[in-house]
């Protein structure tokens, strides 16, 4: 299936590729993402190796809490979640008969998509979706979160740095593509409750090894010796994905390995990137993908990546 957002370097074109890399028909006890984002991979490889022929246990993690939070309730609150949606698609789109004329169409979408990135950061900042009694605010958010990302400027998701909420413009989409009733339910019959984790990267992986298969794509470093990849761009929109962090990264996935692990990792095809895990034992390949989701419509095309991989020992 496809996945349920739309994500800033999401990998539906490379997950056959990284799926085959993986070799997840010998003896895969366990599939890791400590970077799920759109969970592309995880959906291709669901639908290549079904639970009923190829039974393994997943761990889904990432670091966006308002994401993982987001994927929990569609898992535990299905039917809720898809009638927030709904609510939020009527209301978005009211037909043009219903104004004056598109102009007051149009600036009543704006306001509704700003009325809604209000009460989201008012109430998703803190909010702790495993907490009991709270199953009405939990499909809200999750309804929220994802119109958001389906509406917002270019499909990024950014937080400020200063007030920690999402502060990505309106996007006016000319079409509102928000997943279906079926999709919702099709993702929460694809998804345990307990294999999502909103935790560091570094620290999942220190317990990865023997019987895993494990795919990490973390924020892209943005170094490069030839040309300077512009803020906001697909590869910077997580900002806080330092050098160190694609280092300790690198080592714990080095770990998992000596620990009997299958890894893939993906990253930007940088000088030092591929010497960080050539170094490390990786055998390295070199991608080109097209990505649709930046800041600036000029810088949205292929863009040079690689694929790390190696196997246990």
């Amino acid at each position: 299936m496809e996945p349920i957002v739309k994500w800033a370097g999401g990998k539906r074109k490379l997950a056959p590729k990284i799926v085959e890399l993986l070799k997840i028909g010998e003896c895969t006890d366990r599939y890791v993402e400590p970077f799920l984002g759109g969970a592309a991979v995880f959906l291709h490889l669901v639908d290549e190796f079904p639970t009923n022929l190829f039974p393994m246990q997943y761990l889904l993690n990432d670091a966006l809490k308002p994401l993982i939070d987001a994927y929990y309730a569609i898992v535990v609150d299905t039917e809720s979640v898809i009638s927030e949606l709904s609510a939020i698609r009527t209301s978005y789109e009211l037909p043009l008969e219903e104004f004056i004329d598109a102009e007051m169409q149009a600036e009543y979408r704006n306001e509704l998509y700003y009325q809604v990135r209000r009460c989201f950061n008012s109430g998703g900042v803190n909010h702790d979706c495993h907490m009991p009694g709270t199953v009405a605010m939990r499909a809200h958010l999750a309804a929220d979160f994802i119109f958001l990302n389906k509406s917002c400027f270019n499909g990024l998701w950014r937080i400020s740095r200063k007030t920690g909420e999402m502060n990505v413009p309106h996007g006016k989409p000319k079409k509102l593509s928000l997943p279906s009733a079926d999709q919702l339910r099709e993702f929460a019959q694809l998804v345990p409750r307990q294999s999502l984790r909103c935790t560091d990267a570094t620290g999942l992986l220190a317990d990865c090894g023997d019987g895993d298969a494990i795919y990490a794509d973390p924020p892209y470093d943005t170094s490069d010796d030839n040309v300077a990849e512009p803020a906001g761009s697909f590869t910077t929109y997580a900002g806080s994905f330092n050098w160190e962090d694609q280092v300790k990264l690198a080592d714990a996935l080095r770990g998992a390995a000596h620990r009997g692990a299958r890894v893939v990792a993906s990253n930007r095809a940088t000088d030092r990137v591929i010497k960080l895990y050539d170094d490390r034992g990786f055998t390295v390949e070199h991608v080109g993908v097209r990505h649709s989701v930046g800041a600036k419509g000029d810088r949205r095309g292929i863009v040079g990546e690689i694929l790390a991989h190696r196997g246990p020992g």
